[in-house]
């Protein structure tokens, strides 16, 4: 299906309650596309525990109050538009673009919005709601994102040394369950071959760290089990573990990382730094030998013919 591209306008609003320091904490994102008669935001109402830390002796009222007032002249110019943004409209709006500026222009007060920007997007609403996981929730501290980074170094350490064409994403199923590979050997003789994946195991909970390696521990002894990974099969985990010493719990997180890396080996995975590169490069350019092919190259360094019922 041909899904057409749309664009809007954006800003992301900043709650900044002390005009002498200039610190300030995203809290929301309002956008607008003249074009489809959009205008729409997405907004923190409640101040939480990162936004009063952060300010220090806030009065969370402060927030509270200067937020709504906020909410509710958002919400006015929103029900001026002619649609939500999810398919174009046949009327346009010619104050929705003035009212975003007027909204957002630089004046005194407790919200800042920053620089204008521009998102490109197939849904309008879906992509105001990306944008407003990535500045004001921020997404991209989920494992998923972080591991999105690891995946790139391990791509480059590939293509460093020309062996990137020899991996590619693919998913791994057995009916019922399927999990994808960012790194598996493309076309081996037999059996899937090398799989890589980074995984990320610096999470601030000791319990995610174990959680999430005895998530992926699983996956690798369950499609083994189920012939979709060869016991042969060699599985490299280049991991990226606790960095902030500093933290509080720093001891146990260590703990915790220690424990997932001795589990993982302990299934016949191969773990190492994913700032290794040359045993990333190593495990990769290793010829993959299925068990066939060991035991055929095991007689023949012994001089051993096959014995015949």
């Amino acid at each position: 299906m041909d899904m057409r591209r749309m664009a809007f306008r954006y800003k992301i609003i900043r709650f900044m309650p002390f005009a002498e320091t200039a610190e300030f904490a995203n809290i929301g994102v309002v956008a607008v596309s003249q074009d489809a008669g959009f205008f729409d935001y997405r907004l923190k109402l409640e101040a939480g525990k990162r936004v009063l830390n952060f300010f220090g002796n806030l009065d969370p009222d402060i927030y509270t109050f200067s937020v709504k007032r906020l909410a509710a002249e958002l919400e006015r110019i929103k029900r001026t538009a002619p649609n939500s943004g999810l398919q174009l409209s046949l009327f346009k709006s010619p104050d929705l673009e003035w009212s975003f500026d007027e909204l957002t222009r630089p004046r005194e007060g407790v919200f800042d919005f920053g620089s204008q920007r521009l998102f490109v997007c197939e849904n309008l609403s879906e992509g105001l709601s990306v944008l407003f996981s990535y500045y004001v929730k921020r997404s991209f501290l989920s494992n998923a994102y972080r591991e999105q980074i690891l995946e790139r170094e391990v791509r480059e350490s590939l293509k460093s040394a020309s062996l990137d064409n020899r991996f590619k994403p693919e998913r791994l199923a057995d009916g019922a369950y399927e999990v994808e590979f960012p790194f598996v050997e493309a076309e081996p003789k037999l059996g899937a071959g090398r799989v890589i994946k980074p995984l990320h195991l610096g999470q601030r909970d000791p319990t995610r760290i174990i959680d999430h390696g005895a998530k992926w521990r699983y996956a690798v002894e369950r499609l083994r089990k189920h012939g979709k990974l060869n016991a042969t099969d060699a599985v490299l985990f280049p991991v990226e573990g606790p960095t902030d010493a500093s933290s509080e719990n720093f001891a146990w997180r260590i703990e915790a990382y220690t424990e997932t890396v001795d589990a993982l080996r302990a299934s016949d995975i191969q773990v190492v730094s994913v700032r290794d590169h040359d045993k990333i490069v190593e495990f990769a350019k290793t010829k993959h030998v299925s068990a066939t092919e060991g035991i055929a190259e095991g007689r023949q360094l012994l001089n051993l013919k096959p014995r015949h019922g």
